[in-house]
């Protein structure tokens, strides 16, 4: 079976892919919702799993272009 070469932008749409879902996964083990009880490193890890989030969808939604329009 032949390794079939992938572009440089779709290596780095997917590596990008991978690195947002792996912090998205491993912040949600620790953070809190802000109405919640739990601690400045709770709230904090809400805020940042908002942003990775945010990083994430972004990442797809160019991801779904270059696949459109891309090549």
């Amino acid at each position: 079976m032949a390794v079939k070469n992938w572009s440089l932008p779709t290596r780095y749409l997917h590596f990008g892919m991978v690195i947002t879902i792996s912090i998205q996964l491993f912040i949600s083990l620790i953070m809190v919702a802000p109405d919640h009880n739990g601690g400045v490193v709770g709230k904090l890890a809400f805020e940042i799993h908002e942003i990775v989030g945010l990083m994430a969808l972004t990442i797809i939604l160019t991801h779904w272009v270059w696949l459109m329009f891309g090549h």
